[in-house]
């Protein structure tokens, strides 16, 4: 499934469970200025609610392997943001085809 058609449902969804400005994002919706906005509130609940930010990614699923694997990867903190929305995005892209697969009786 094409990623570029997802992006809208993708921009809608971390905006739910992020508290993203969705406002602030370009009419037509482009993955890089997704990530650059998530990894803003990424760096904002690092610095300030890191708790909130763990249980959000329990809550959306995901994987606490690879979450384990980038925080003990002792990363500079804007690499730790982008390698975390790297992981959000890609978990919130597969949940996203697989709720579309079902809708169309593909599953």
């Amino acid at each position: 499934m094409n990623n570029e058609k997802l992006i809208p449902y993708l921009a809608d969804k971390l905006q739910k469970d992020f508290r993203l400005e969705t406002k602030n994002l370009p009419v037509h919706f482009d993955l890089h200025q997704i990530k650059e906005h998530l990894k803003k509130r990424i760096n904002e609940y690092l610095n300030g609610d890191l708790e909130k930010f763990m249980n959000i990614l329990y809550m959306i699923d995901v994987d606490e392997n690879r979450v384990r694997e980038i925080f003990s990867s002792k990363l500079p903190p804007e690499l730790l943001a982008d390698q975390l929305a790297d992981l959000i995005i890609e978990r919130q892209l597969k949940k996203i085809q697989t709720q579309i697969l079902y809708r169309e009786g593909k599953l």
